[in-house]
């Protein structure tokens, strides 16, 4: 497996139990480098080597992974991960290392005593600075609201998809299969309105309905493209006698078909095993937290609630409780690391 990771938009979070940052004392070490440009990635067998254009393997080792930014360097044997300098070769020595992940300019590692920030001098670190992700110009949007119609007693979910400041496509999708007295019909976050665009820093599930009744909540989802649309009404052609050749000559229909994207239907189908005492999204790592009898999952990994105890530390790393075991969770594999492992 090999990937080449550009700088990337991962947002960090400040945690008191950490080191005062020290981005702005290292800034000169934060400009672009080159240094990865000039290595090439080589395939033997099932394995990776990283060369030079002389063709010398520089990390002098096989791997069965290898990926790279212009700051570091991860290459993985079996269990085993070692973390180079992009530059210098120079191998980063990091205690009990669990796992490690490029963030910003740096790194997000989880040692046995748990995760830390380090800048590109290898300096402990309390967060990142936020990075921008705004796109201005043209951007394209899509645009999902859930109205309930008093008159019709119906669920219904308009879609509005275009660009800023352009005409916008507008779908009207009639919700099937909802159960019998629900008290309330919402996306997960709680709401009734989701916007999706480039600048979206978060994942947003406007395909996921949240539903609650007799106080219990659960989730359903709808597939866009199983959506079933009305018949329009057939348009007659255009046509026009040609002063020539005296022939009928017609255009066709201006609508490619006799179905109207414009209003239809979509059935909602339950995806969760069980039902939850509650279902929120948090508004600090904005994920689906879901509770059943004091213990917490999270959707969709981890649908089956078990863990105790579930705070963030880091970008990817949770400290969890789980049947009486304290740990920590790898929220980008769901991998349980526990204090004895």
């Amino acid at each position: 497996m090999f990937l080449f990771y550009s700088i990337s938009c991962i947002n960090g979070y400040a945690q008191n139990d950490l080191y005062s940052l020290s981005f702005t004392a290292n800034q000169e070490n934060y400009n672009d480098s080159y240094c990865s440009l000039y290595y090439n990635l080589e395939k033997e067998g099932h394995q990776y080597i990283l060369t030079n254009p002389k063709g010398i393997n520089v990390l002098k080792k096989k791997y069965d992974t290898i990926l790279y930014t212009p700051n570091f360097i991860k290459a993985i044997l079996s269990d085993s991960i070692a973390i180079y300098k992009t530059c210098t070769l120079e191998e980063i020595k990091i205690p009990e290392l669990k796992e490690v992940y490029f963030i910003e300019d740096g790194l997000e590692v989880l040692t046995a005593t748990g995760p830390h920030y380090y800048d590109n001098s290898i300096s402990k670190i309390n967060a990142f600075p936020e990075p921008d992700l705004f796109s201005c110009g043209t951007v394209y949007s899509t645009e999902y609201s859930i109205k309930y119609l008093k008159d019709l007693k119906k669920y219904v979910l308009i879609i509005t998809k275009g660009n800023f400041g352009l005409l916008k496509e507008k779908i009207t999708l009639h919700f099937k299969g909802i159960p019998d007295a629900i008290d309330s019909l919402s996306f997960l976050d709680g709401g009734n309105y989701i916007s999706v665009s480039v600048n979206t820093q978060y994942k947003k599930f406007p395909n996921h309905i949240k539903i609650i009744r007799y106080g219990k909540s659960e989730i359903y989802y709808y597939d866009f493209d199983k959506a079933i649309y009305q018949k329009s009404a057939k348009e007659k052609p255009d046509y026009f006698i040609s002063k020539s050749t005296k022939d009928t000559i017609f255009f066709p229909p201006v609508r490619p078909s006799n179905f109207s994207k414009e209003e239809g239907s979509v059935t909602l189908e339950r995806v969760t095993p069980e039902v939850y005492d509650q279902i929120e999204q948090n508004t600090i790592d904005h994920l689906i937290y879901l509770y059943s009898d004091d213990q917490i999952g999270i959707f969709p990994q981890h649908l089956i609630p078990d863990f105790n105890q579930f705070s963030q530390k880091t970008n990817s790393f949770y400290r969890i409780t789980k049947n009486g075991k304290e740990g920590w969770l790898d929220i980008k594999t769901f991998k349980e690391f526990y204090n004895k492992e």
